[in-house]
């Protein structure tokens, strides 16, 4: 995702997103890579990757592990919703 540009970063959050990991440690494994992305100055990039890791929560079997996640996406959202058009 590196060599992408934010287009493409985005391509391949949604696709990720429709992927159905194999177990909870697959999943933790692909939302501590993406949650990078969570800070990218492009709302589209940033948003794509709340979404996959909201959806991946599902498959977390650890009650930390999803409040860690929660927390992770919380500042990006209210970024969002604070910034003016």
């Amino acid at each position: 995702m590196n060599d992408c540009n934010e287009w493409g970063v985005v391509y391949i959050l949604d696709t990720l997103t429709a992927y159905l990991p194999k177990d909870p440690q697959e999943a933790e494994n692909i939302m501590e890579r993406v949650s990078s992305r969570l800070a990218h100055t492009n709302s589209a990039v940033a948003l794509s990757s709340i979404r996959l890791i909201i959806r991946y929560m599902d498959f977390l079997s650890s009650a930390e592990a999803i409040r860690t996640y929660n927390n992770k996406i919380s500042a990006p959202l209210i970024t969002m919703i604070s910034r003016e058009n």
